[in-house]
């Protein structure tokens, strides 16, 4: 459904992410019960798809965290991370069991994974990176 899509805008919660596409559909990725999930709509999200990026109960995934992971010491600024997709086609889509990933061309993805805060609460964190 979303490949060869052009990304060409997006929407950054706290628990998740949109991502727009030229033909009018879009993208939800977002935590679920500890779970990431995602959604693809045709036409404008509602508000309820809408909120599911922003559960208020989500962990906060923009600090470094002390654990083995990429980037774990840096921060992550979602908004900025998913702009890099803007005006790029999806070209494949790589699902793990704590991370989601969207294929751009030139081995650029965004990779979306699920951690723990500092809290120790689920939370989502999501980089541009190049494999």
């Amino acid at each position: 459904k979303v490949k060869d899509q052009v990304v060409t805008n997006s929407i950054a919660g706290r628990s998740g992410y949109m991502l727009f596409f030229e033909n009018g559909s879009w993208l939800a990725c977002y935590l679920l019960k500890g779970r990431l999930d995602w959604v693809f709509g045709m036409s404008s999200p509602t508000q309820r798809e809408k909120e599911l990026i922003n559960d208020p109960k989500a962990g906060d995934g923009t600090a470094p965290l002390k654990i083995a992971l990429p980037y774990a010491n840096e921060y992550c600024d979602l908004g900025k991370e998913l702009k890099h997709a803007h005006g790029r086609p999806v070209i494949g889509v790589a699902v793990g069991e704590k991370d989601f990933n969207l294929c751009f061309p030139e081995e650029w993805e965004l990779e979306a994974m699920i951690v723990k805060d500092r809290e120790g609460r689920t939370a989502l964190r999501v980089f541009w990176e190049q494999w």
